[in-house]
């Protein structure tokens, strides 16, 4: 006989056996009670086992068996055929009885169960495996820990949910759109459903046909929380009135509320997982619908974005430029890097995004500038990158690069987005801003993805775009922009920061082409878009992509909805600028006509000008610091000699002393070097002609520094005005402003006193500033005028004129709004033929489908029906611009470039039109609140353009 191995390690465990069963020191299971009508026998390991037990028991065989047949019965079917298995491996013989009578001892191996060898000995008495399943289920499952990570378990539930979408997505066309009657197979559920008003346990039937339960209640309207197995649902309903700027345990808490129950934290982790599938879901039904009408190939919706940019017609005018676009970043959609770590490695692909790879490409194109000595200026709430031109623009919307915005970026995993948009407000691409501001690469990355798609001749808007300019010309981008003739240009409201010659050279109201457009279109998206900002800052990375293409795809929807009305207001302004800008003119010359002023010849003059004293002479800076050093040397030397006089010296005049003579020898050096480098054989002294003409150079240059430090102030205090008048400014942010501006008030002040002392000093003295004038300017031209006159008087001359400089400015606009009339009669000639094409190419595809894809036949004639009632509106608002006075353009519908026209004609809904119609009456009555930010922003614009002149002009 083998040699008996040693028993295992024992353990000390509780008793969760059933009744009857005890463990012996070895592990054995023996049974200690008789077999009555509610006994099981043990299971049939071997003849002799069956023997004993019988004998032990005193049961016939019959009886025996009948009692394992029904104990098997009551088994699961895996445990019997776990059981039959055991049974198999252990062996029963078919000899005779009466060969037993030779038997002896066998060590048999049950794998996997036991010992830590995986080896346990089978006595003669048996039951040792009854008694290891005891105790692996008791204890040592028990005290196993699960080793599989969150993000594992999210991982293969999307991979469950993805192998079911192709059948979710033909259940709920089925559903949506009222299919055959469904059939069911008898079976029945019963599973937790959440709605609007109600949440209660309902019962479903299975469907035949259907292998999922998921599927089964997509045919009800019912998305589940999990793809296998799940306890609670969702109705359609309740997830498609979801918003994404409302936080999800907010929106399930008002559910809770309605339905009269408590809010629990399971339910919002439950209706994330429902609303996942159901956005899921509808992007699978969008891909097969594009696919069906060939919108699925690449940059297609960059390509059609904009009916007005992009649907180009056969024999239009040509544009000059072909569209207008901006850029911008916004740091508000910012993710703690410690957000949402589960799902890190799921990807959200969405055609509006440009992927990180994308975006890197560029980061090495432009080197960073040396860190500045001291802090700006100013210092402007968007963080713009250091890598721009070293201009005076560029350090006015740079933020200083102190540790605590370092330390911010740290925290965030992305720190903000940067967009493109056209100038009708649809969305091109977004880039998200990673743990930075706004680096060059992003515009970069924008750029190079717009001039691979569209055409050439662009205009892009910018608020840095005079830096920029150099940045994109020294980029690898460079060849190709000067080969797609792209030009750029400052946003208007921004533009108004920029100095004099900049706003000369890249403001759109000094540029042929951009008519009244103001390119600020970012600035009114963020506006929308900042209400994200608080439901996004705790999510994963996808949730975070899912809630911002979520928003910004309703964003262009109802920017659609509202592009007629843009076309139209636009028109109307337009016509009204060339009715009212020649009588201001005639107005302010004693009535000339425009073609009397020579506003063009003004500007080159100015130009002119301001090109020539740009930039200020090393030798004058020199020579003027030559004599501030000397007048310090002569103060140093003057203290050293007064402080000798003191008999006997006290320890502090000994200190004193000490420190003149020290601040006298350091000064003599930098003399020594100043007079080496000018090579000057002879010292100054004051009273020569040199010493004056540096002295007055000194004074010049303190006035400007004085202008400088005035400016400055008034730029900030402008732009905290502009903030604290945002209505989507909250209130803790516009009590820090109100703050700040009597802070600033106070320093405007102090530099006020501070530059009328220079002015004085100079010859002649320039004319005092006075507080009511400085908090009224509005822009950098006063200051720059005011800036120049310090060296020469040009207050004489013609483009200095302050009547010359409104009249050019009126000029300007005039000139501007024969330009915008000029785009809009393209503009709304492609909106009128788009219209007429998208409806044709519906009905084209819903011709083709009828027969054979009933189901998307169904989805495209829905989706035709929301597009004809938003044409509705287009037409009838189209038909009011056609009738306005004035109105030089087309009604007739165009064809797209390239095709022909085609038409065919379905049975249209009136519902539909009736309800455009009626829209578009009440949207009538409305039309100031739809067009409310543009006309914030031209009042905004008009107000810093022209507020300097109202004392003149009054």
């Amino acid at each position: 006989m083998p040699a008996l191995r040693p028993a295992p390690h024992r353990r000390k465990v509780k008793s969760k056996l059933s009744q009857g069963v005890k463990i012996s020191r070895l592990g054995v299971r023996h049974q200690v009670t008789t077999l009555g009508e509610g006994a099981r026998p043990p299971v049939r390991t071997g003849i002799l086992h069956e023997r004993v037990m019988r004998a032990k028991l005193g049961v016939s065989a019959e009886r025996w068996d009948e009692k394992r047949q029904e104990y098997n019965q009551d088994l699961h079917q895996s445990t019997r055929r776990a059981l039959e298995q055991v049974s198999q491996d252990i062996g029963r013989s078919n000899h005779d009885e009466t060969m037993m009578d030779g038997w002896e001892d066998v060590v048999e191996n049950i794998d996997g169960i036991g010992c830590p060898d995986n080896n346990r000995e089978i006595s003669h008495e048996g039951g040792e495996y009854l008694a290891t399943c005891e105790y692996d289920r008791h204890i040592r499952m028990r005290k196993q820990k699960d080793g599989r990570t969150w993000a594992e378990a999210i991982h293969r539930r999307d991979q469950a949910w993805q192998a079911q979408m192709p059948a979710l997505a033909d259940a709920y066309l089925l559903w949506k759109h009222g299919g055959t009657r469904i059939e069911t197979s008898g079976g029945k559920f019963i599973l937790s459903v959440m709605g609007i008003g109600a949440c209660m346990e309902r019962e479903f039937s299975h469907i035949s046909g259907v292998s999922h339960i998921s599927v089964t209640l997509i045919h009800y309207g019912i998305i589940s929380c999990n793809p296998v197995d799940p306890s609670m649902a969702f109705e359609v309903a309740t997830l498609e009135v979801f918003l994404p700027h409302v936080s999800i345990q907010a929106w399930v808490r008002v559910l809770c509320d309605v339905c009269k129950i408590n809010y629990r934290r399971y339910l919002r982790e439950q209706f994330t997982r429902a609303f996942d599938t159901y956005l899921d879901l509808l992007r699978h039904v969008d891909a097969k619908v594009k696919a069906i009408m060939s919108h699925d190939t690449p940059n297609w919706r960059m390509k059609h974005m904009c009916p007005s940019c992009c649907h180009k017609l056969n024999g239009e005018t040509e544009l000059q430029p072909s569209m207008l676009l901006a850029l911008d970043g916004n740091n508000s959609l910012k993710r703690l890097a410690r957000s949402g770590r589960q799902d890190i490695n799921k990807p959200f692909l969405s055609d509006y995004y440009l992927t990180v790879d994308q975006v890197d490409q560029f980061k090495d194109e432009v080197r960073k500038r040396p860190k500045a000595k001291g802090p700006t200026l100013w210092q402007e709430a968007e963080q713009v990158d250091t890598t721009y031109g070293d201009t005076t623009c560029t350090d006015r919307w740079k933020a200083a690069n102190a540790d605590a915005v370092k330390a911010t970026y740290k925290e965030f995993d992305e720190s903000g987005i940067f967009l493109s948009a056209c100038r009708h407000g649809f969305i091109i691409l977004i880039a998200d801003m990673v743990r930075s501001g706004e680096l060059a690469k992003y515009p970069l990355a924008h750029l190079n993805k717009i001039i691979e798609v569209y055409d050439s001749n662009l205009a892009i808007g910018y608020d840095i775009a005079c830096s920029f300019a150099t940045t994109v010309k020294n980029s690898s981008l460079g060849a190709h922009a000067q080969e797609k003739q792209l030009r750029f240009v400052v946003p208007a409201f921004h533009g108004y920061a920029h100095n004099r010659r900049c706003q000369l050279q890249w403001h759109p109201l000094y540029l042929h082409g951009f008519g009244i457009e103001d390119l600020e279109v970012c600035e009114r998206i963020f506006k929308g878009s900042n209400a994200l900002a608080s439901a996004i800052r705790h999510t994963s990375r996808f949730h975070r992509h899912q809630a911002i293409d979520m928003y910004f795809r309703q964003h262009d929807e109802d920017k659609y909805e509202l592009l007629s009305t843009f076309l139209y207001n636009n028109y109307a302004q337009a016509l009204g600028l060339i009715h009212d800008m020649p009588v201001a003119i005639a107005a302010l010359t004693g009535y000339q006509s425009v073609a009397d002023t020579h506003y063009q010849k003004w500007l080159d003059q100015e130009r002119t000008y301001l090109a020539s004293k740009e930039i200020e002479p090393d030798s004058d800076i020199a020579r003027g610091q030559y004599v501030t050093v000397l007048t310090k040397m002569q103060l140093a030397k003057h203290m050293f000699d007064a402080t000798c006089q003191f008999t006997p010296p006290t320890s502090r005049v000994r200190a004193i002393r000490q420190q003149a003579w020290e601040a006298y020898e350091f000064l003599q050096k930098e003399v020594m070097s100043i007079e080496e480098t000018l090579d000057i054989a002879e010292r100054w002294t004051p009273g020569c002609h040199e010493w004056e003409v540096a002295m007055s150079y000194n004074k010049i240059r303190e006035y400007q520094l004085a202008v400088d430090k005035l400016e400055g102030l008034v730029v900030q205090r402008l732009f905290e005005l502009t903030k604290a008048n945002l209505s989507g400014t909250g209130y803790k942010l516009r009590v820090h402003i109100s703050k700040s501006l009597q802070t600033r008030c106070k320093a405007i002040q102090s530099a006020l006193k501070r530059y009328n002392q220079a002015a004085a000093k100079l010859v002649p003295p320039r004319p005092r500033l006075e507080w009511q004038e400085v908090v009224e300017y509005g822009t950098l031209a006063e200051f720059d005028l005011l800036r120049s006159a310090a060296r020469e008087d040009i207050r004489k001359l013609p483009w200095a004129d302050t009547v010359n400089r409104q009249v050019t400015i009126y000029s300007l606009r005039l000139e501007r709004a024969k330009e915008e009339i000029a785009r809009l009669n393209v503009e709304v000639a492609r909106l009128n033929t788009w219209i007429h094409d998208s409806e044709t190419e519906y009905e084209m595809q819903i011709h083709n489908l009828q027969a054979h894809k009933p189901l998307l036949c169904e989805e495209l004639k829905e989706q035709l029906q929301t597009w004809r009632r938003l044409n509705d509106y287009h037409r009838h608002k189209l038909k009011a611009l056609f009738a306005l006075p004035g109105y030089t353009g087309s009604s007739e519908i165009g064809t797209q470039l390239g095709t022909t026209r085609i038409t065919i004609k379905l049975p249209s809904s009136s519902q539909a039109t009736h309800h455009g119609v009626a829209k578009a009456r009440e949207d009538d009555e409305d039309e100031d609140e739809d067009d409310e930010d543009n006309e914030e922003m031209s009042r905004l614009e008009d107000y810093i353009s022209s507020l300097s002149m109202n004392d003149l002009i009054t």
